[in-house]
């Protein structure tokens, strides 16, 4: 009788175990999406940061692509990059620029705005406002604008060393003035050509950039804003050139534009 027990027991001990087992592996899956959960949580930055800063793949060199978001679904990085993007049209040339602070500080192109007070601002591709032109630098192709008050998606101003060349290049603008949402291409950083005449730094690059651009940024791979574009090579001494397109410089903007701050 007590062996009898004593094997009951063992069986019952060894079902337990067994079905300790089974429970621990039904839960790894749930334990490892925690885990990264709470790393990603606790590394910081803005979710429009958190979901840019992603390892390159070999279906996705670049590290740039974000998968679409599903209907009802929390927007994408770039969804949120690309509400940042406005269009801007001054009385010679209809071009792009980035909101740039919540309160509405707009980096755009000097060559977009020209001489004008006020300039039209198209946000999201919906809301039709005006905006005071704060400042303009013809030198260095830069203008300050200021939208109304309100509450607007903005992007940050990398700082810092300069881009590595070869590094990531993402242009969000409207080229052409083509309807509907901004336009998203992607290149590298080609190239820095310091200008101390000028008194500022160019980045190249060779993401596609059209007329309509003007004013709109290049963000790297984290969503920061590392360049203002400022004009696109279609020519070289009567040659055609294509994939050279030029943009004023982060470090420029922040330091010899904003003098180190976002505030008008």
């Amino acid at each position: 009788m007590a062996n009898t027990l004593k094997i009951r027991q063992k069986l019952f001990g060894l079902l337990i175990v067994l079905a300790l087992v089974l429970l621990l592996k039904d839960l790894a899956p749930t334990v490892t999406r925690l885990a990264g959960v709470i790393t990603n949580r606790d590394a910081g930055g803005t979710p429009v940061e958190q979901a840019m800063l992603r390892a390159p793949s070999a279906g996705d060199p670049s590290g740039l692509a974000v998968p679409a978001a599903a209907p009802g679904s929390e927007p994408t990085a770039l969804a949120l990059l690309v509400a940042t993007v406005v269009r801007v049209t001054g009385p010679a040339f209809a071009g792009s620029g980035v909101v740039i602070d919540p309160s509405g500080a707009v980096l755009t192109s000097a060559h977009v705005v020209g001489d004008a007070a006020e300039v039209s601002v198209v946000v999201e591709d919906s809301q039709h406002l005006t905006a005071r032109v704060v400042r303009t630098d013809v030198k260095r192709d830069l203008a300050l604008l200021q939208l109304p008050k309100g509450a607007y998606s903005w992007a940050s101003l990398a700082g810092g060393a300069a881009p590595a060349l070869g590094s990531a290049a993402v242009v969000i603008g409207y080229p052409l003035g083509l309807p509907g949402p901004a336009t998203v291409t992607t290149g590298v950083v080609s190239r820095l050509i310091r200008e101390p005449d000028l008194g500022r730094t160019l980045l190249q690059t060779d993401a596609a950039i059209n007329l309509g651009n003007s004013g709109g940024p290049i963000l790297d791979h984290r969503g920061a804003v590392i360049g203002i574009v400022a004009s696109v090579m279609g020519e070289y001494q009567s040659i055609p050139a294509r994939g050279i397109s030029f943009a004023v410089a982060a470090e420029t903007i922040l330091q010899e534009f904003l003098d180190g701050s976002v505030q008008p």
